[in-house]
Protein backbone atom coordinates (compact mmCIF):
# COMPACT_ATOMS: atom_id res chain seq x y z
CA UNK A 1 0.00 0.00 0.00
CA UNK A 2 2.75 2.13 -0.51
CA UNK A 3 0.90 3.84 -3.35
CA UNK A 4 -1.32 5.84 -0.98
CA UNK A 5 1.31 7.93 0.46
CA UNK A 6 1.67 9.24 -2.81
CA UNK A 7 -1.44 11.22 -2.85
CA UNK A 8 -1.07 14.40 -0.63
CA UNK A 9 -4.28 14.44 1.46
CA UNK A 10 -6.40 17.54 2.87
CA UNK A 11 -7.01 15.98 6.40
CA UNK A 12 -9.26 12.74 4.61
CA UNK A 13 -9.56 9.18 4.88
CA UNK A 14 -8.37 6.97 1.62
CA UNK A 15 -9.07 3.80 1.39
CA UNK A 16 -6.69 1.55 -0.41
CA UNK A 17 -7.94 -1.56 -2.54
CA UNK A 18 -5.86 -4.43 -3.66
CA UNK A 19 -9.03 -6.02 -5.59
CA UNK A 20 -9.13 -9.70 -5.70
CA UNK A 21 -12.21 -12.16 -6.79
CA UNK A 22 -11.20 -14.36 -3.98
CA UNK A 23 -9.40 -11.91 -1.78
CA UNK A 24 -9.99 -8.49 -1.19
CA UNK A 25 -7.14 -6.07 0.68
CA UNK A 26 -8.08 -2.84 1.92
CA UNK A 27 -6.27 -0.29 3.97
CA UNK A 28 -7.59 3.09 5.35
CA UNK A 29 -5.31 6.04 5.77
CA UNK A 30 -6.38 8.78 7.48
CA UNK A 31 -4.19 12.61 8.21
CA UNK A 32 -1.42 10.52 6.69
CA UNK A 33 -1.05 7.67 8.82
CA UNK A 34 -2.37 4.11 8.69
CA UNK A 35 -5.73 3.76 10.33
CA UNK A 36 -6.59 0.05 9.57
CA UNK A 37 -6.27 -3.03 6.74
CA UNK A 38 -7.56 -6.13 6.21
CA UNK A 39 -7.82 -8.37 3.73
CA UNK A 40 -11.40 -10.29 3.46
CA UNK A 41 -12.01 -13.63 1.70
CA UNK A 42 -14.42 -14.27 -0.62
CA UNK A 43 -15.41 -17.81 -0.66
CA UNK A 44 -17.13 -19.42 -3.71
CA UNK A 45 -17.39 -19.33 -7.33
CA UNK A 46 -17.59 -16.00 -8.75
CA UNK A 47 -21.21 -14.57 -9.33
CA UNK A 48 -23.42 -11.40 -9.37
CA UNK A 49 -24.05 -11.91 -5.63
CA UNK A 50 -20.06 -12.00 -4.63
CA UNK A 51 -19.77 -8.97 -6.80
CA UNK A 52 -22.34 -7.62 -4.91
CA UNK A 53 -21.06 -8.78 -1.18
CA UNK A 54 -17.56 -7.21 -2.42
CA UNK A 55 -19.24 -3.82 -3.68
CA UNK A 56 -21.36 -3.44 -0.60
CA UNK A 57 -18.33 -4.29 1.39
CA UNK A 58 -16.48 -1.24 0.23
CA UNK A 59 -19.40 1.05 0.18
CA UNK A 60 -19.63 0.28 4.12
CA UNK A 61 -16.30 1.27 4.16
CA UNK A 62 -16.59 4.46 1.63
CA UNK A 63 -19.48 5.47 4.02
CA UNK A 64 -18.73 4.34 7.84
CA UNK A 65 -15.07 6.31 7.22
CA UNK A 66 -16.19 8.78 4.99
CA UNK A 67 -14.07 7.94 2.15
CA UNK A 68 -12.80 10.82 0.19
CA UNK A 69 -9.85 9.60 -2.29
CA UNK A 70 -9.88 5.35 -3.38
CA UNK A 71 -6.22 4.01 -4.56
CA UNK A 72 -6.86 1.01 -6.36
CA UNK A 73 -4.54 -1.54 -7.58
CA UNK A 74 -4.73 -2.83 -11.73
CA UNK A 75 -5.12 -6.34 -12.44
CA UNK A 76 -2.28 -7.41 -14.55
CA UNK A 77 -3.07 -7.47 -17.72
CA UNK A 78 -1.62 -10.67 -18.83
CA UNK A 79 -2.80 -13.05 -15.36
CA UNK A 80 -6.34 -11.15 -15.19
CA UNK A 81 -9.91 -12.66 -15.79
CA UNK A 82 -13.41 -11.07 -16.91
CA UNK A 83 -14.19 -11.37 -13.29
CA UNK A 84 -11.24 -9.03 -11.50
CA UNK A 85 -11.94 -6.85 -14.55
CA UNK A 86 -15.52 -6.96 -13.61
CA UNK A 87 -14.73 -5.89 -9.99
CA UNK A 88 -12.62 -3.36 -11.24
CA UNK A 89 -15.41 -1.34 -13.38
CA UNK A 90 -18.34 -1.49 -10.35
CA UNK A 91 -14.81 -0.10 -7.76
CA UNK A 92 -14.94 2.86 -10.19
CA UNK A 93 -18.69 3.34 -10.86
CA UNK A 94 -18.63 2.95 -6.75
CA UNK A 95 -16.52 5.60 -6.60
CA UNK A 96 -18.25 7.86 -9.22
CA UNK A 97 -21.66 7.27 -7.51
CA UNK A 98 -20.06 8.41 -4.13
CA UNK A 99 -17.89 11.84 -6.17
CA UNK A 100 -15.12 9.87 -4.88
CA UNK A 101 -11.37 10.75 -6.78
CA UNK A 102 -10.26 7.63 -8.00
CA UNK A 103 -6.34 6.78 -8.65
CA UNK A 104 -5.51 3.05 -10.22
CA UNK A 105 -2.29 1.81 -10.23
CA UNK A 106 -0.34 -1.10 -12.16
CA UNK A 107 1.92 -3.40 -10.05
CA UNK A 108 4.62 -2.52 -12.74
CA UNK A 109 3.72 1.59 -12.72
CA UNK A 110 4.44 1.40 -8.82
CA UNK A 111 7.71 -0.63 -9.17
CA UNK A 112 9.01 1.82 -11.38
CA UNK A 113 7.76 4.47 -9.69
CA UNK A 114 9.34 3.43 -6.29
CA UNK A 115 12.43 2.09 -7.05
CA UNK A 116 14.33 2.71 -10.22
CA UNK A 117 16.38 -0.05 -9.40
CA UNK A 118 15.48 -3.44 -10.66
CA UNK A 119 13.32 -5.39 -9.10
CA UNK A 120 14.26 -8.34 -7.36
CA UNK A 121 12.21 -9.26 -4.99
CA UNK A 122 9.37 -7.93 -2.63
CA UNK A 123 11.61 -6.06 -0.32
CA UNK A 124 12.99 -3.54 -3.23
CA UNK A 125 9.80 -2.40 -3.67
CA UNK A 126 10.42 -0.09 -0.19
CA UNK A 127 11.57 3.46 -0.63
CA UNK A 128 15.00 3.81 -1.07
CA UNK A 129 17.34 6.95 -0.35
CA UNK A 130 17.58 8.60 -3.77
CA UNK A 131 14.34 7.31 -5.43
CA UNK A 132 11.37 9.59 -6.11
CA UNK A 133 9.39 8.78 -3.72
CA UNK A 134 8.98 11.70 -1.46
CA UNK A 135 6.47 10.64 1.55
CA UNK A 136 2.76 12.38 1.56
CA UNK A 137 4.31 15.11 -0.96
CA UNK A 138 3.90 13.53 -4.54
CA UNK A 139 0.12 14.84 -5.78
CA UNK A 140 0.34 13.38 -9.29
CA UNK A 141 -1.62 10.45 -10.23
CA UNK A 142 0.56 7.39 -12.02
CA UNK A 143 -2.50 6.79 -14.01
CA UNK A 144 -5.78 7.30 -14.63
CA UNK A 145 -8.54 9.33 -12.28
CA UNK A 146 -11.94 8.97 -11.48
CA UNK A 147 -14.08 11.48 -11.99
Amino acid sequence: YLLILQIKMAGGTILGISPGTKYIGVALFRSNELYDWKVKTYRGAWSSDKLSSVIEYIEKIVITHVVNKIACKLPNTDRTSDALNELVHHIKKTATEYGIEIYLYSVEEMKSRFNPLPITNASTLLPREGSIFIKYELITPISVVYP
